[in-house]
């Protein structure tokens, strides 16, 4: 005869969740008792994890246009802040060689997002001085012509 009235995995079901509860809060335990550079530690491993499995499925792209290369493909990468914050736990966290040259990578285009920043404040502020400078030209052009027509119209 068969037996509506219980599941043969229910049993085992309530015995996994019981022991993963119970992991989860070891766990917890843990994770609070841990110093806050440990955990500052653990934080900064995972956010480098995080970004790098992030990062694995847009590397087997190939896209070699410059622009692409120099801005649309940071996203994935780290950022100036999370380096900075990377750098101070770097030799304490244990990184696969992938992960590391992902480090390295995100670093290079952490570097070239400054230097186009700069390289574009720069650019902004050497077309200001070329208007400034036309500016002033012309003006003084204008004003020695007014002055040459008033002269000849005194001679007249």
């Amino acid at each position: 005869m068969v037996s509506f009235g219980s599941h043969p995995y229910r049993h085992r079901n309530t015995i996994t969740l019981k022991i993963e509860l119970a992991h989860d809060s070891i766990a917890r335990k843990v994770y609070e008792r841990a110093s806050a550079s440990d955990r500052m530690r653990l934080r900064v491993l995972n956010l480098v994890r995080v970004k790098h499995q992030m990062f694995e499925p847009e590397q087997h792209k190939v896209d070699l246009s410059w622009f692409n290369r120099w801005f649309k493909k940071t996203d994935n990468y780290l950022t100036k802040d999370e380096v900075k914050t990377v750098r101070s736990f770097e030799k304490q966290l244990q990184l696969s060689p992938s992960e590391r040259t992902f480090l390295i990578r995100s670093r290079l285009m952490a570097r070239r997002r400054e230097i186009a920043v700069l390289l574009g404040i720069g650019v902004f502020i050497l077309f200001l001085l070329a208007a400034l400078l036309y500016y002033v030209s012309t003006k003084n052009l204008l004003e020695l012509q007014n002055i040459q027509l008033e002269t000849q119209d005194q001679e007249l």
